[in-house]
């Protein structure tokens, strides 16, 4: 099977054309639900020629996780995978991802081990802020894993997913606007008695706080 028939890219994006056209010949060849939470009409000029991206404009900001819910409705594939704009998207860190997604059993997070912009890695899991009640967690963190690990939490910057699994839980609460979401996303999915594993082998530059910018 082909990721670009099995799994569908779900992007947010608020003000984000230019983050966007940084991943425009990345997103030409993937199912792509994008949502628009902004009255900018720059991010439709980009995609509006592109068949495989279905546009949707929300009437005013809803939110991260609520915009994201929106997008998964709308989905056809088995997989989903969630991403943040500022996320530079790699197609193999992908493939690596689905084909890692069939070795494992109750599987129900799988994300990438994730880049600065000077290729420095930086862990993405960590314990659960809401689970154990952290009020702050650091993000430079430098045990990181060389191996597949599960973790209580991963960054909800990209997510790679089930779509009837991510619906089947809930999806993301809509009360969280932005920001713990994830945590809040991760907590379910374990009460649900699945994992939550960083792919080091799967590889993406997240740069990190251009999407809340």
């Amino acid at each position: 099977m082909s990721i670009y028939n099995e799994v569908t890219l779900i992007i947010v994006c608020y003000n984000s054309d230019k983050l966007i056209e940084k991943n425009l010949d990345k997103l030409r060849n993937f199912k792509i639900i994008l949502v628009d939470n902004s009255k900018s009409k720059k991010t439709f000029n980009l995609v509006k020629d592109l068949p495989n991206i279905e546009y949707l404009r929300t009437s005013k900001n809803i939110g991260y996780g609520r915009a994201n819910n929106l997008g998964v409705k709308k989905v056809k594939t088995p997989f989903i995978m969630i991403l943040n704009p500022d996320i530079l998207i790699d197609v193999n860190a992908i493939e690596v991802l689905y084909k890692k997604f069939h070795t494992y059993q109750n599987v129900g997070i799988l994300a990438p081990s994730l880049y600065d912009t000077d290729n420095k890695r930086r862990s993405n899991g960590y314990t659960s802020r809401l689970k154990n009640n952290i009020s702050k967690i650091t993000l430079e963190n430098k045990n990181v894993a060389e191996g597949d690990c599960c973790y209580d939490f991963v960054v909800g910057c990209s997510f790679f997913m089930r779509k009837d699994f991510f619906l089947q839980i809930g999806g993301f609460d809509n009360d969280f606007f932005m920001y713990f979401e994830d945590n809040d996303l991760c907590d379910r999915v374990y009460k649900n008695n699945k994992y939550i594993i960083e792919i080091p082998d799967s590889k993406m530059i997240h740069m990190q706080g251009l999407s809340s910018n």
